[in-house]
């Protein structure tokens, strides 16, 4: 072989080892990453959609937080592991996850309640795409080689060729002849020959080496790039100009490192980057960047230096990769973590973390009080440990956990603890191990709690079970008779809650004749007595019902199931309200009782009106029952970091404050004798208390003897922050400007209508009795009080002489009770006070009576005759007992329309085929056939029918639990409405059923 043929064939190897490389690297960097960053980016997409599709090649996981798969906790994804299924979940939450050619996707997900969480993770085989590019790489890298080994033989042949044919032309030029000449000229051409191909190769592979680095840097999904010792951009590649959103003209155009000048980054670390341009060193920074479309993103800056070039110009070289699915996702686990630590310390339980390779051992504040050190002079760690553990529980404790460790399993002891002050406990440590691959463990995460008084009523059952195990045969007659016993109890109890249900209904089927012919007589001309009776009438029986219902929930509440209602209503009213139902006993006893109200108070808040209004009532019932002389104030304040503050003060007896934590008990009072003088069974503080947590509040009390006590508690209201202010204490167009003069003997009330009427308008003057009246002035308006002991009898005409003037109108305020027979005034409002009587009252000073107006809103709000011939219905009512169906038929007259009458579940379904009706208001419990059943009969003989047509069906029951309102939507009813019936509730389903058939139309 010649020495030319040796030169081609070292070439032709080199170069084929130089193009396999590179193909390797192309392979493996960039087909294998461009693959699989694609394919992560499409199972991104379709794990963030709505529904689950179904692709070729892409398989879907619920995977739970054991790593076990959702639905069957034996199955796993491949022949994964659960440590390395929730491994993988980690890997692809983080980035790119890529494991034996499927890539994984996951994100976070909960799983049909809160208590079951995990990941939804997604995988897609891309092996057979992987296998084509390795395929076409490998034929590049061919054809590259084939092309290379041809040019270079070709050149290195004409090369050669070249020098031969000058040979002789160069012998003569440098004066060479002979054969010594010829050869010496041809060694020094054979040896610039290859010094120039040295040259050449050197080139060529530093050219070869460079192009793919630069196809990568250019097509590298990070954003890569290079800027001048001012920071100015003067290269950039796609996934940089990408992630700022602008083109290279414009980053050299606009000032350095402009798209990361936001107000949320730290001037500090724009200062820390401006320094290491300055100085040429190199820094990294987590910055948040603005594109121009206001789009905001997270980066990772990493700015390093570049050598400098000949006439000493500092360039830098940047790496730029976008961290916002990441900061993201902190954001996410550290308030997972927040609530995490939460849930643990509300359920008294504390964390620990071992790492066993290290003998590391990490508590929580809650770890070190069980085991009865400080952080302060406690270092925690394995032998610290087994050091607080009681010497004789040692070698049992070190035992179970070496032969944890051996096998791999979790940890769960309890361990007997020897305080620093000599005093026992028991914890219960309950840990998980984590393993490497060989199955070692390597970390323990667990829980501890104080199960010290579990611990001795087990130990305390096993003594009494030896005991009791020597005293076996003796009282074995007795287990018998206590077996039985308690099956008696048991039927008894389920007696008892039958006969409470029943009675629930018995009792308010004939308050919903009460309730139902009230609230229609309340829709009748009647005057103001009439009025006032008619309210207080529906308002007790609202209440009378609120107790049935806490008779039927007391159980609810022991077990922590009680549901809490959510529904608009106003709070003044909810109120004034809870104080005219104790309005009456407040005048027995002569105490005054004021309802005030703060004008910032919401006009609507979302929540429970029935367990506010109880709540209200047993503390101004308590404050009453302790008080003898003075006053009780009912006071609901303005909003405050979303809670409306309620407070009820008395001037009673007191509470002592050592007595004051038994308040709150069930079946407690402060002592005997409170319970012998006042009577009482001390059950309505402790539900009042339970009430007010479940509504997502607290309550408290401040009291001292002998001076009274104020019952504080708040309430958490739904959507507060938006509620507008109630308009009843804005200004009154008819009152602004009036000048009203305010005689009232009690300092509190004087100061609550002063404060009112100035929001009003008006020009309020206040005082505490009608002798200090001033004489050099002159009032529109005069309210006295009943009380007044200077008033006594007088008249209007003795008032005028008193004043010295007659004005426009005289008000007086009477006591709950007062029919006003011994009073002479034509213009009376009955205590507790209510704004919106008082309001009413005033307002006719301008001839227009505020109460004739809102009677006549209400009634058109309540009620319209005209709603039939708007809304024509065929309206059937199945109810078994007659006077509901009078209250149903007579409060549909009210819309205009005739209702058919039915009083079983099988009439109404022979009703539905016989005619076909529009509305059907369905009650729940009849004889022969329920509503329920009823309801799903007539739903089926719908379907049977080749008409589209479909009656709506609304419940009517008594029994206001949850489960009848499931019931209802199971058997297809529309709507649920409680009884007692209210003309609200009419119209309200009357609204329904005329917004779908518009919208249907």
């Amino acid at each position: 072989m010649t020495k030319f043929n040796k030169i081609q064939l070292r070439w032709s190897v080199i170069a084929l080892a130089v193009t396999s490389m590179l193909g390797f690297l192309s392979s493996e960097f960039v087909a294998k990453k461009l693959i699989v960053s694609a394919e992560t980016a499409r199972l991104r997409v379709l794990l963030d959609g709505a529904e689950v599709p179904r692709e070729a090649g892409v398989e879907f996981y619920s995977v739970l937080t054991d790593g076990s798969l959702l639905g069957n906790e034996n199955l796993a994804i491949g022949s994964l592991s659960k440590e390395n299924t929730l491994r993988l979940v980690y890997r692809s939450q983080e980035g790119v996850a890529y494991r034996e050619g499927w890539v994984y996707v996951s994100g976070p997900a909960k799983f049909g309640s809160e208590t079951a969480s995990g990941w939804r993770v997604a995988r897609s085989n891309v092996a057979e795409r992987m296998e084509s590019a390795f395929s076409a790489v490998l034929v590049v890298v061919l054809c590259t080689w084939g092309c290379f080994c041809g040019m270079f033989f070709a050149y290195h042949r004409s090369l050669l060729g070249a020098v031969r044919g000058k040979s002789e032309q160069i012998r003569k030029t440098f004066g060479l002849a002979g054969p010594e000449g010829k050869r010496e000229i041809e060694e020094e051409l054979s040896e610039l020959c290859e010094g120039l191909s040295k040259i050449r190769r050197e080139g060529d592979r530093a050219l070869s080496e460079l192009q793919p680095l630069a196809a990568i840097a250019t097509n590298a999904s990070e954003g890569l790039f290079i800027c001048d010792a001012s920071g100015k951009i003067e290269w950039a590649n796609e996934g940089f100009l990408g992630m700022v959103g602008s083109s290279l003209e414009e980053l050299q155009q606009a000032e350095p490192f402009a798209y990361m000048r936001t107000e949320r980054n730290d001037p500090l670390y724009l200062a820390r980057l401006g320094r290491a341009v300055e100085i040429g060193d190199s820094v990294s920074l987590e910055l948040e960047g603005v594109r121009p479309d206001g789009s905001v993103y997270w980066a990772s800056l990493d700015l390093k230096p570049l050598d400098s070039k000949a006439d000493g110009t500092q360039r830098f070289f940047g790496i730029q990769i976008d961290i916002t699915e990441q900061r993201r996702a902190s954001a996410e686990l550290e308030e997972v973590s927040r609530r995490f630590a939460l849930a643990m310390e509300s359920a008294n339980v504390g964390i620990w973390d071992w790492d066993v390779k290290r003998g590391d051992l990490v508590w929580d504040e809650h770890t070190y009080g069980l085991y009865g050190v400080s952080r302060a002079n406690f270092k925690p760690s394995y032998h610290s440990w087994m050091n607080c553990i009681d010497p004789d529980d040692t070698n049992r404790v070190v035992r179970s956990i070496d032969s944890s460790l051996a096998n791999g399993e979790n940890i769960d002891l309890v361990l007997c603890v020897r305080k620093g002050d000599g005093s026992e406990a028991f914890v219960k440590s309950v840990g998980r191990a984590f393993c490497n691959e060989a199955g070692e463990v390597t970390r323990y995460i667990g829980i501890a709690s104080d199960v010290t008084a579990e611990h001795r009523a087990k130990k305390n059952l096993i003594e009494q079970k030896e005991e009791a195990e020597t005293l076996a045969l003796r009282l074995a007659d007795a287990v018998k008779q206590s077996k039985k016993a308690a099956s008696e109890a048991y039927q008894a109890t389920r007696a008892k809650s039958a006969f409470l249900a029943m009675m629930s209904h018995e009792i308010r089927t004939p308050m919903n004749g009460v309730i139902g012919m009230a609230s229609l007589l309340l829709e009748t001309e009647l005057d103001e007595y009439q009025r006032d009776y008619l309210n207080t009438i529906r308002v007790s029986g609202d209440t009378l019902l609120t107790l049935i219902n806490d008779i039927l929930d007391y159980s609810k509440i022991e077990s922590g199931k009680l549901e809490i209602e959510m529904a608009p209503f106003s709070l003044r009213e909810c109120a004034e309200e809870a104080a005219d139902l104790l309005a009456s006993k407040a005048a027995e006893k002569g105490v005054d009782l004021i309802c005030r109200v703060d004008p910032g108070t919401p006009a609507e808040v979302v929540g429970d009106i029935t367990r506010l209004r109880q709540v209200l009532v047993n503390l101004v019932g308590n404050a009453i029952k302790f008080t003898e002389v003075g006053e009780v104030e009912l006071c609901v304040h303005g909003p405050k970091d979303g809670k409306v503050h309620f407070s009820v003060r008395d001037t009673g007896i007191g509470i002592p404050e050592d007595r004051m934590n038994r308040l709150f008990e069930v079946f407690s009072q402060v002592d005997s004798s409170t319970t012998r003088k006042f009577g009482g069974s001390g059950l309505g503080l402790s539900i009042s208390k339970q009430l007010t947590n479940l509504m997502g509040g607290e309550m408290w009390v401040e009291s001292s003897i002998g001076r009274g006590s104020v019952f504080h508690f708040d309430i958490a209201f739904e959507e507060l922050g938006g509620a507008s202010a109630d308009p009843i204490y804005a200004k009154q167009e008819a009152l602004v400007g009036k000048t009203i003069l305010i005689a009232q003997p009690n300092s509190v009330l004087r100061g609550y209508l002063n404060r009112l009427c100035q929001g009003w308008g008006m020009k309020a003057h206040a005082i505490s009795s009608i002798e200090h009246c001033p004489k050099a002035e002159r009032f529109d308006i005069v309210l006295v009080d009943e009380d007044d002991a200077k008033l006594g009898a007088a008249g209007c005409n003795e008032i005028s002489d008193t004043l010295g003037f007659e004005p426009e109108l005289v008000v007086q305020l009477l006591n709950y009770g007062e029919t006003g027979g011994r009073s002479v005034f034509e213009h009376r409002v009955y205590k507790p006070c209510k704004v919106s009587s008082l309001l009413d009252v005033l307002a006719s000073v301008g001839g227009t009576s505020r109460d004739e107006v809102s009677k006549s809103e209400a009634k058109a709000t309540d009620t319209d005759a005209e709603f039939a011939q708007r809304l024509p219905l065929r309206v059937l009512v199945a109810d078994d007992n007659s006077v509901n169906q009078k209250v149903a038929r007579m409060m549909l007259k009210k819309f205009g329309y005739s209702a058919d009458l039915v009083a079983n579940g099988v009439e109404a379904v022979e009703a539905v085929k016989q005619c076909d009706y529009d509305l059907v208001f369905m009650d729940c419990q009849m004889p022969e056939m329920d509503g329920f059943e009823a309801t799903r009969v007539i739903r089926q003989i719908e379907r049977d029918r080749s008409s589209s047509k479909r009656a709506y069906i609304f419940a009517l029951t008594a029994n206001v639990r949850g489960e009848s309102m499931e019931m209802s939507k199971e058997a297809g009813m529309d709507g649920f409405l409680a009884k007692p019936i209210k003309l609200g509730d009419i119209r309200h389903a009357l609204k329904e059923v005329e917004a779908d058939l518009i919208s249907s139309k």
